[in-house]
């Protein structure tokens, strides 16, 4: 995913020369960020951090930064709080299931994304969920058949019953009924009943 898939922090202030406008450490990690200088927007957002555990905003670009470093399994554990925080967000979810993308996880990510599309009315998230389901499709599908192909084993199990045989080994096409199974998929959400941490 692109940087610019990812939500964008939440306040920003500058100066008149577009710097920001003092040195805070959340100021200073939205333009470490903006750089593309992850490293330092990691440090200067566990800086600003400290003592102020809720921050939404600081959370955010704890996140953005998370991705860019490629530290998806980081990613996870702030989404998770800024889920729990404010969970009318969409775009918390999209940025789980693009992380749970990256660390192979396609069902949860599916969960993540089926969630996503039952919480937000925002046309411009559901569009964006409903794109990401399709190119999780498309992965899954390339690797299931790929799978067909070369494993004797999964080939018997997916001619008897193909929808089991996928689910076995952690795939999850949209067109599967949600699955009825909720425990470790709801720790790593963040959900019991899908939210409650």
């Amino acid at each position: 995913m692109k940087q610019s898939d990812l939500p964008a922090p939440r306040s920003r202030s500058t100066n008149g020369a577009g710097g920001p406008a003092c040195s805070d450490p959340l100021s200073q990690a939205s333009s470490s960020l903006e750089n593309g200088d992850w490293r330092s927007a990691l440090r200067f957002a566990h800086k600003a951090l400290r003592g102020r555990r809720d921050a939404l905003p600081i959370l955010e670009v704890l996140a953005r930064a998370r991705w860019l470093a490629s530290d998806y399994s980081g990613v996870l554990r702030v989404t998770k709080r800024l889920i729990a925080l404010n969970p009318a967000e969409p775009g918390y979810r999209i940025l789980q299931a693009m992380a749970l993308r990256g660390l192979g996880q396609f069902s949860l990510a599916v969960t993540a994304l089926r969630r996503c599309l039952t919480e937000t009315t925002s046309r411009e998230a559901q569009s964006k969920a409903l794109e990401m389901l399709d190119e999780l499709d498309a992965i899954q599908c390339g690797a299931i058949r790929r799978l067909h192909g070369a494993d004797p084993t999964f080939r018997r199990a997916y001619d008897r019953d193909p929808e089991a045989a996928c689910r076995s080994l952690g795939f999850e096409l949209t067109w599967y009924e949600p699955a009825a199974y909720v425990s470790e998929s709801s720790q790593l959400l963040g959900h019991a009943g899908l939210d409650r941490a």
